[in-house]
């Protein structure tokens, strides 16, 4: 499973995807797979806290990182574009290993 939001103010859940966030805490997913990646803007304090938090919701499922989480300045350039396909990789690899 692979999550990719943004986070907007200090700590906003994106309204499209509260739902989701609340019963992904509810799920097992032992053995799953996954990995988060989003953006935000350092300007506030929390910078990506989505991410985090999306992270940490999917270790209490019993899920396993696939790869690290990767964080976006606002809008991708190109070595974000570059740590994505890693982690895209890394992901896949991570699958191929179970």
């Amino acid at each position: 499973c692979i999550v990719a939001s943004y986070t907007y103010d200090d700590f906003e859940v994106p309204d499209e995807i509260i739902d989701f966030h609340e019963e992904l805490q509810e799920l097992d997913l032992t053995g799953k797979i996954y990995g988060v990646v989003g953006s935000g803007d350092s300007f506030y304090t929390y910078f990506c806290q989505v991410v985090d938090q999306f992270d940490k919701s999917f270790a209490s499922t019993g899920a396993t990182r696939g790869a690290e989480s990767v964080k976006v300045e606002l809008a991708a350039e190109e070595d974000d574009i570059v740590r994505l396909e890693a982690f895209a990789k890394e992901l896949v690899e991570s699958y191929n290993k179970q």
